[in-house]
Protein backbone atom coordinates (compact mmCIF):
# COMPACT_ATOMS: atom_id res chain seq x y z
CA UNK A 1 0.00 0.00 0.00
CA UNK A 2 2.42 2.38 0.96
CA UNK A 3 5.06 1.45 -2.16
CA UNK A 4 1.59 2.53 -4.18
CA UNK A 5 1.12 5.62 -2.34
CA UNK A 6 4.43 6.38 -3.08
CA UNK A 7 5.06 5.23 -6.74
CA UNK A 8 1.26 7.52 -7.28
CA UNK A 9 2.93 10.59 -5.58
CA UNK A 10 6.43 10.00 -7.53
CA UNK A 11 4.13 10.32 -10.90
CA UNK A 12 2.30 13.51 -9.44
CA UNK A 13 5.26 15.35 -8.76
CA UNK A 14 6.80 13.91 -12.03
CA UNK A 15 4.22 15.35 -13.77
CA UNK A 16 3.92 18.43 -11.93
CA UNK A 17 7.78 18.69 -12.55
CA UNK A 18 6.76 18.23 -16.69
CA UNK A 19 4.13 20.85 -16.27
CA UNK A 20 6.21 23.43 -14.74
CA UNK A 21 8.91 22.76 -17.42
CA UNK A 22 6.41 22.95 -20.11
CA UNK A 23 5.01 26.76 -18.32
CA UNK A 24 8.96 27.84 -18.30
CA UNK A 25 8.81 26.45 -21.97
CA UNK A 26 6.12 28.82 -22.86
CA UNK A 27 6.77 31.85 -20.43
CA UNK A 28 10.35 31.61 -22.51
CA UNK A 29 8.81 31.14 -25.75
CA UNK A 30 6.17 34.53 -24.94
CA UNK A 31 9.06 36.34 -23.71
CA UNK A 32 10.79 35.22 -27.27
CA UNK A 33 7.21 36.47 -29.31
CA UNK A 34 7.23 39.94 -27.12
CA UNK A 35 10.88 40.81 -27.84
CA UNK A 36 10.32 40.22 -31.90
CA UNK A 37 7.10 41.80 -31.58
CA UNK A 38 8.54 44.92 -29.84
CA UNK A 39 11.26 44.81 -32.41
CA UNK A 40 8.54 44.57 -35.54
CA UNK A 41 6.95 47.63 -33.70
CA UNK A 42 10.16 49.55 -33.43
CA UNK A 43 11.59 48.62 -36.91
CA UNK A 44 7.75 49.80 -38.20
CA UNK A 45 8.01 53.11 -36.16
CA UNK A 46 11.38 53.22 -37.64
CA UNK A 47 10.39 53.32 -41.27
CA UNK A 48 7.37 54.89 -40.63
CA UNK A 49 9.44 57.82 -39.98
CA UNK A 50 11.47 57.61 -42.88
CA UNK A 51 8.42 57.42 -44.93
CA UNK A 52 7.24 61.09 -43.21
CA UNK A 53 11.17 62.09 -43.66
CA UNK A 54 11.02 61.04 -47.61
CA UNK A 55 7.75 62.35 -47.80
CA UNK A 56 8.74 66.08 -47.00
CA UNK A 57 11.75 65.53 -49.02
CA UNK A 58 9.47 65.00 -51.99
CA UNK A 59 7.40 67.84 -50.90
CA UNK A 60 10.08 70.26 -50.63
CA UNK A 61 12.04 68.93 -53.95
CA UNK A 62 8.35 69.60 -55.74
CA UNK A 63 8.24 72.94 -54.59
CA UNK A 64 11.56 73.93 -55.97
CA UNK A 65 11.05 72.51 -58.62
CA UNK A 66 8.20 74.47 -59.25
CA UNK A 67 9.85 77.79 -58.43
CA UNK A 68 12.61 76.63 -61.04
CA UNK A 69 10.33 76.53 -63.67
CA UNK A 70 8.60 79.40 -62.63
CA UNK A 71 11.77 81.45 -63.19
CA UNK A 72 12.94 79.61 -66.05
CA UNK A 73 9.16 80.76 -67.71
CA UNK A 74 9.96 84.29 -66.82
CA UNK A 75 13.54 84.14 -68.54
CA UNK A 76 12.14 82.76 -71.46
CA UNK A 77 9.23 85.47 -71.79
CA UNK A 78 11.55 88.19 -71.03
CA UNK A 79 13.93 86.31 -73.94
CA UNK A 80 11.20 86.25 -76.35
CA UNK A 81 10.18 89.69 -75.32
CA UNK A 82 13.78 91.13 -75.65
CA UNK A 83 14.40 89.35 -79.19
CA UNK A 84 11.02 91.16 -80.32
CA UNK A 85 12.20 94.80 -79.13
CA UNK A 86 15.85 93.87 -81.09
CA UNK A 87 13.78 93.20 -84.28
CA UNK A 88 11.67 95.46 -84.19
CA UNK A 89 14.58 97.96 -83.73
CA UNK A 90 16.63 96.27 -86.34
CA UNK A 91 13.36 97.00 -88.59
CA UNK A 92 13.42 100.43 -87.68
CA UNK A 93 17.24 101.35 -88.11
CA UNK A 94 16.83 99.33 -91.77
CA UNK A 95 13.44 101.84 -92.35
CA UNK A 96 15.69 104.69 -91.31
CA UNK A 97 18.73 103.88 -92.80
CA UNK A 98 16.56 102.75 -96.42
CA UNK A 99 14.60 106.53 -95.60
CA UNK A 100 17.91 108.19 -95.73
CA UNK A 101 19.41 106.34 -98.87
CA UNK A 102 16.31 107.59 -100.98
CA UNK A 103 16.64 110.67 -99.64
CA UNK A 104 20.44 110.75 -100.97
CA UNK A 105 19.39 109.47 -103.84
CA UNK A 106 16.27 112.14 -104.57
CA UNK A 107 18.95 114.82 -103.43
CA UNK A 108 21.46 113.73 -106.15
CA UNK A 109 18.77 113.85 -108.11
CA UNK A 110 17.42 116.96 -107.89
CA UNK A 111 20.77 119.39 -108.25
CA UNK A 112 21.10 120.54 -111.22
CA UNK A 113 24.08 119.07 -113.91
CA UNK A 114 26.92 121.45 -114.08
CA UNK A 115 28.63 121.84 -117.16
Amino acid sequence: KFKAIRMSEEERLMRETEIEERMIDLARKEQEMNERQAAIDEASVARKKKEEKLEVQVIVFARKEKEIKDRLAVIEAASVARRRKEKAASIAREKKEKAKSVKQQNNIESKPIKD
